[in-house]
């Protein structure tokens, strides 16, 4: 994938709320995508800092409804994969707030090992509670992200991956004397999916983007060659870190409605 210039890194990360909104209507998986954002970056944020704020080792944590959540943002963000929200609702409560605890306070990769022993949860999913406890820090391993200016790229969730991943947004971060990793981040998953959905195209006077077109007809008679050679891509770079079977997703309170057959399986 190639790389956005810094100006355009920067129209990326203000282009932020139009590339949800083409991202969400590009599949029905992805439907709740801007208000799981909008919740992800403000008001869970929030409720952590003020945890954070109440522990006097300044301790953040989830509760296991919050965990079920924060993956339905990151696969709406990403690939369905419905399983997995299952298996992270399937964690005691205690569980998820004992490790995500002790993790918020851990150096950086002990910090993404113990969150990924929770069920459900691997590196990138580790990444994203990461991010959410310390977003000046630690950018949310998303596969634009990952990918960004890697002729060939191919998702690989592991520590030694992560650790790269996090250099090299540092390194960006200081080259652009930007301030916070998750805007950089957002910049990059940003400049990608408009690319990908054709937004790109689009002016900033309000006028609503094509709900999940890649690109306009009349651009070139390759435009399905491309389009096929896009969504190669996009399977490969999406579904490295977890191998879950993608089947049909549940009805917007599925987290809700998963979390009781999970308690009622265990009575």
């Amino acid at each position: 994938m190639s790389s956005p210039t810094p100006v355009e890194l920067k129209e990326a990360l203000v282009a932020y709320p139009r590339a949800l909104t083409l991202r969400a209507a590009a599949s029905k998986s992805s439907n709740d995508l801007i208000e799981l954002d909008r919740w992800y970056r403000t008001e869970l944020r929030e409720l952590v800092v003020e945890r954070m704020a109440q522990d006097k080792e300044r301790r953040g944590y989830l509760e296991v409804a919050e965990l079920g959540r924060l993956m339905e943002w990151k696969l709406a963000r990403g690939k369905w994969r419905p399983r997995l929200v299952t298996l992270a609702l399937s964690n005691t409560a205690a569980l998820v707030r004992s490790v995500t605890l002790n993790s918020s306070t851990l150096e950086r990769d002990e910090a993404l090992k113990h969150l990924s022993t929770l069920s459900g949860v691997g590196p990138a999913t580790a990444s994203a509670i990461l991010a959410l406890f310390h977003p000046a820090e630690f950018p949310f391993m998303s596969d634009e992200g990952m990918a960004m200016g890697r002729t060939g790229f191919k998702a690989e969730y592991t520590i030694k991956a992560w650790k790269e991943y996090v250099s090299s947004m540092q390194e960006q971060l200081k080259s652009l004397g930007w301030e916070k990793m998750a805007d950089l981040e957002m910049a990059h998953w940003s400049w990608a999916i408009l690319r990908r959905y054709g937004g790109a195209q689009q002016d900033d006077k309000g006028a609503r983007p094509s709900a999940g077109k890649k690109q306009d007809k009349k651009v070139s008679k390759a435009a399905p060659a491309k389009r096929k050679s896009e969504a190669r891509e996009e399977e490969a770079v999406e579904g490295a870190e977890e191998e879950e079977e993608v089947v049909a997703k549940p009805s917007s309170s599925r987290a809700e409605r998963a979390a009781k057959r999970v308690k009622a399986g265990s009575s």
